[in-house]
């Protein structure tokens, strides 16, 4: 078994930042439920009997990887792979090793057996450890090699630096084991905000998004930011990263389908019995690229699997500044199979998506965190229909709202979303985050 770990070790320079660093990073690491602690020594103690392994991220991380074989799964198989008890960001600092706590792989049962003996760190003052022999390259600096381990000569004491993880390592090289640095293939799935170091330019980036710092290190991490902001404008789902949730089977006789911009589900979510021949539909974003994708889908498609891959690359042909979102992985005709595989078979959704070009569509740009803008959905489908459908799809749950918002205040906005809903005089059914309530 396997705990994940999410490390809040922030100082009292960054306080006010650590909420959205810890909120940023429990989000990207979505679906793995993880631990937050500010005890990293008592959490990995507190791990069940049954926890091999632990997977530790500090807070300001950003995790590119959680499909099909996790980061995590990555790391826990190379220290099985490699036949190491710990990886991390290995560091040769103050004439000894130490880690770098922004991520790291560590085999519990053997931090227990350390922890049973260890000494109240007050009255540290020198450790005892083997010679270390280190590999001759490095990561990327002198300091960074790939693995230590053990040397030949005898055991020596050295002055305690009083760094991350160096009694760990000096007790693990002392019983023989070998430490092993995070390789790139591992490396390239994160990205670490370095937030010690690069709170104030954090901070100058909420407040001005054109901020650019002067240190390259904190760059990578802004970009990520940015670029997500950027789809605000430009970004799209060519097909959908989310599955069609049948509408219960009480509904009926449903007037109005309002929702995002959002690849093919509107036209599965509208093609069952509930709605109306003639629904009426109004397809609202916050991005203009994505009401552009959905018109260009409707007049261009014939919804076959053979066409969609030619559709969607004449599409970023004409539109060259259009960023196509969370495709890569599985590719378009993926894309568009891992949707259908429970929904229905390709010529049912031929059927539906020939359906689906009769309704009347109507676009509008809607930023549904603004108050005024989701009064204006309302009022339209109060003036439409008695029944409307509402898919909002993660508009109140994406990564940037994480750092350039106060924490709660998406959910807030989603909540207020919600009481607009119920003060409505005419049936509105609501789907967000893939989850229906009827009001």
């Amino acid at each position: 078994m396997v705990t994940t770990i999410i490390y809040d070790n922030h100082i009292p320079e960054w306080a006010d930042l650590a909420p959205r660093m810890t909120n940023l990073t429990k989000f990207k690491l979505h679906p793995v439920d993880a631990v937050v602690t500010q005890d990293i020594h008592q959490a990995l103690l507190d791990c069940s009997a049954d926890c091999r392994w632990a997977v530790v991220f500090a807070i300001g991380n950003v995790v590119h990887k959680m499909q099909k074989t996790s980061i995590v799964d990555d790391i826990v198989a190379y220290c099985e792979q490699e036949n190491s008890p710990l990886a991390g960001h290995i560091l040769h600092r103050h004439n000894y090793y130490q880690l770098h706590p922004q991520f790291f792989c560590i085999d519990v049962t053997l931090y227990r057996q350390w922890a049973q003996g260890l000494e109240p760190l007050h009255y540290v003052r020198s450790i005892s450890s083997v010679p270390v022999e280190r590999s001759l390259d490095n990561v990327h600096d002198d300091y960074t090699p790939w693995w230590i381990k053990p040397g030949a000569n005898e055991v020596s004491t050295i002055d305690y630096p009083d760094a991350f993880a160096t009694r760990y390592i000096a007790w693990l090289l002392n019983h023989g084991h070998r430490i092993v640095n995070v390789p790139h293939n591992i490396r390239q799935h994160k990205t670490y905000s370095y937030v010690d170091y690069n709170h104030e330019d954090i901070r100058k980036f909420i407040k001005d998004s054109s901020h650019y710092a002067a240190e390259s290190g904190i760059n990578q991490f802004l970009k990520y930011v940015k670029n997500s902001m950027n789809s605000l404008n430009f970004g799209f789902y060519p097909i959908n990263t989310e599955q069609v949730t049948p509408v219960p089977g009480i509904v009926k006789n449903l007037n109005v389908f309002a929702g995002v911009c959002g690849g093919i589900k509107p036209a599965i979510i509208t093609s069952q019995s509930c709605f109306s021949s003639d629904t009426k539909v109004i397809l609202f974003d916050i991005s203009e690229m994505a009401i552009e994708w959905q018109r260009w889908l409707r007049e261009h498609w014939d919804g076959g699997r053979d066409t969609i891959e030619l559709v969607f690359n004449n599409f970023m042909q004409t539109y060259p500044d259009a960023q196509a979102q969370y495709y890569s992985y599985m590719g378009i005709v993926g894309n568009f199979d891992w949707v259908l595989q429970n929904t229905c078979t390709e010529q049912e959704f031929k059927h539906k998506w020939a359906n689906w070009k009769t309704l009347e569509v109507e676009y509008v740009q809607l930023d549904l965190l603004e108050s005024a803008d989701q009064q204006k959905l309302i009022d339209k489908l109060e003036q439409t229909a008695t029944s409307s459908y509402i898919w909002t799809s993660n508009l109140f749950s994406m990564d940037w709202h994480t750092i350039m918002h106060e924490p709660g205040h998406a959910i807030n906005c989603q909540d207020q979303f919600i009481e607009l809903i119920k003060k409505s005089q005419h049936s509105i059914v609501l789907e967000n985050l893939n989850m229906i309530t009827v009001y």
